[in-house]
């Protein structure tokens, strides 16, 4: 069984991945499950390469945002964190409401 916290990262990758695809990017996921990038995007017309680590939005129990830093492993690889926040409360159907 997949943990709440794999699931909630799964999907904010795909969301990421979806923004990016709309801005202009080819978005390539990496092979191993554990690394120090989520994903490498590549601007079809500029060439611009970002190598980014996915997070989900966490928060406190009082509502602030925990922060999230990159390790030194990213940092010497110039990756940058994309922050999504999720709405875990939202119903996620697919149009034809066939689930």
């Amino acid at each position: 069984m997949v943990s709440r916290t794999m699931r909630l990262g799964t999907i904010s990758e795909m969301t990421c991945t979806r923004r990016l695809l709309a801005e202009g990017y080819e978005v390539f996921w990496p092979v191993a499950n554990q690394g120090p990038i989520d994903l490498i995007a590549v601007h079809v017309s500029t060439g611009e390469i970002r190598l980014i680590d996915v997070k989900t939005v966490s928060r406190r129990k009082d509502g602030t945002r925990v922060a999230r830093v990159t390790t030194p492993q990213q940092k010497a690889l110039g990756v940058e964190i994309v922050e999504i926040e999720i709405d875990e409360h939202s119903d996620i159907r697919r149009r034809d409401n066939a689930y």
